[in-house]
């Protein structure tokens, strides 16, 4: 993490100097930098899914809710991602929508996830009722 932190800094430096000289650099610079700094962070996504994966199969979900929830976390990077490219570059609006849009999708990809929760809450309270 210290390497990342490093590196966005040293980033953000030579972002300054740019944004006197040659704006269109900057957005280049902080685009490539956004995505070295998402393909290093992968790695520490590895640790936390066979987590996630064993509490899926020890709790008997069904294991494609996994993929929902990692669908829904992309999705919250990606617009948060696009929404700070759309900011740096002056289109705050555009970045707003950005972020509406990704809660929205988030949302209604999140339907199915809910209802399985609501029926494993039943369960569990027929189970205590009997």
């Amino acid at each position: 993490m210290i390497k990342i932190a490093l590196f966005g800094v040293i980033t953000v430096a030579v972002s300054l100097y740019f944004s006197r000289t040659n704006r269109e650099y900057q957005m280049l610079l902080s685009l490539v930098a956004g995505l070295l700094i998402l393909y290093a962070s992968l790695r520490f996504l590895k640790e936390g899914l066979e987590t996630v994966n064993r509490l899926f199969e020890a709790t008997g979900v069904n294991s494609s809710y996994l993929k929902l929830i990692l669908k829904c976390i992309g999705i919250s990077y990606v617009g948060d991602f696009a929404s700070s490219l759309c900011r740096d570059a002056g289109n705050q609006a555009v970045g707003e929508q950005i972020e509406m849009a990704a809660r929205l999708l988030i949302f209604a990809l999140g339907i199915p996830l809910m209802q399985e929760v609501l029926t494993l809450l039943g369960i569990v309270m027929e189970g205590q009722a009997g």
